[in-house]
């Protein structure tokens, strides 16, 4: 199977003043961005670039130069991607700058960007997706009932600002999942100066927001010609809120949507993403459930699910995801104890939920969407 490892070994000889940067590119960052490169690479904008090659070489040292997941739905491929980009001519020309990682509990943020500068004097800023932090999680629930933004999309304009104020050239924003999500609120709401400078932005299968406003509006309308947007045929994710139809299709070789997230599944066709003519009937159906229960659910309910996520949360004897997997038994227990502990009207809400659920799922059958 040809997919980014495939892209970067037979391409990456070549430096970008001969291939531009490209899909491909955008895949292979927004995929190694998941490495946690903070501990490696100053946060300050002040900082001195460092090449990017270097600090592969230390984050690997520093991880016991072992080849390790980064959570339960991060593969250690990663990891494997990364070192073979620190041996290509085409990357070891970048230097990376201000990466920055922040994890706050109330209100939930996680949020991680780095900046690659191109030896074609291009700046690209790449947003991190959902890691494995609780934190990360409850974010992305908070996307649900937050018209203006959650506190990681907000985070990103702020770095976008500050990055386009320390480096000159030309902005390329890219992001996976969550960062795809913050990599287009960050082009939508910057300064007319910094949008001038953007001259793409990669969103890859990133949730959409919790209205269509942002459809309607001059800012969407002007980054139109220079916004990619790539899902997967059986998206599960990038069918979530409001979001455009404006998105390119892409094989996986995974056989459905949640699967198909990953990165590192995405087919190549030489140095191009492999298309496909449309989506699966998975992933129409999951546009058409999730349009419905929009439909469905009060802006209460869906407060009332949030505070249940928190409390599962807040019980949850775990920061990370792998955490719950490696301790099933207490993972069950707290779990347990957090419905519990949950008053008679949250649990009736969530039961309500539950039913309009099931009834979106019917009427997305029933509809049968064809797009």
């Amino acid at each position: 199977m040809s997919n980014v490892c495939s892209y970067v070994d037979k391409y990456g000889f070549l430096p970008f003043h001969q291939l531009p940067f490209g899909a491909g590119d955008n895949v292979a960052l927004c995929t190694v961005i998941y490495m946690p490169f903070e501990e490696v690479v100053s946060p300050d904008f002040s900082a001195q670039p460092m090449p990017f090659a270097d600090a592969c070489r230390q984050l690997f040292e520093k991880r016991g130069e072992e080849h390790k997941p980064l959570g339960l739905f991060i593969s250690k491929n990663t990891s494997v991607l990364m070192m073979e980009m620190c041996k290509r001519k085409r990357y070891t020309d970048m230097r990376v700058a201000a990466c920055r990682s922040c994890l706050d509990a109330e209100p939930s943020m996680q949020f991680a960007a780095m900046t690659f500068l191109l030896p074609t004097q291009k700046l690209v800023i790449v947003f991190r997706g959902t890691d494995d932090t609780m934190e990360g999680w409850a974010e992305d629930i908070d996307m649900i009932n937050s018209p203006d933004g959650v506190p990681s999309s907000k985070e990103s304009l702020s770095y976008l600002q500050h990055a386009a104020e320390r480096f000159p050239g030309d902005i390329i924003l890219c992001g996976h999942s969550k960062g795809g999500y913050n990599a287009l609120y960050a082009a939508l709401h910057a300064d007319a100066s910094i949008k001038q400078r953007i001259i793409a932005v990669y969103n890859n299968d990133g949730p959409g927001f919790s209205d269509d406003s942002f459809l309607h509006s001059d800012a969407y309308k002007e980054l139109l010609g220079k916004y990619h947007h790539f899902i997967p045929q059986s998206s599960f994710f990038g069918m979530m809120l409001d979001h455009d139809d404006d998105y390119q299709i892409v094989k996986s070789s995974k056989p459905f949507g949640a699967l198909q997230h990953d990165l590192l599944t995405w087919k190549f066709d030489g140095n191009r993403l492999m298309r496909a003519k449309k989506k699966t009937p998975e992933s129409r159906f999951n546009h058409a459930f999730f349009h419905a229960l929009k439909e469905e659910v009060t802006d209460d309910e869906v407060a009332a699910v949030d505070e249940a996520a928190r409390t599962l949360m807040e019980h949850a004897d775990s920061t990370r995801l792998i955490d719950l997997k490696n301790d099933v038994a207490g993972s069950l227990k707290n779990t347990t104890d957090a419905v519990k502990s949950m008053d008679k009207d949250t649990k009736k809400t969530i039961k309500t939920v539950v039913k309009k659920s099931f009834a979106a799922a019917k009427k997305a059958i029933k509809d049968k969407p064809e797009n």
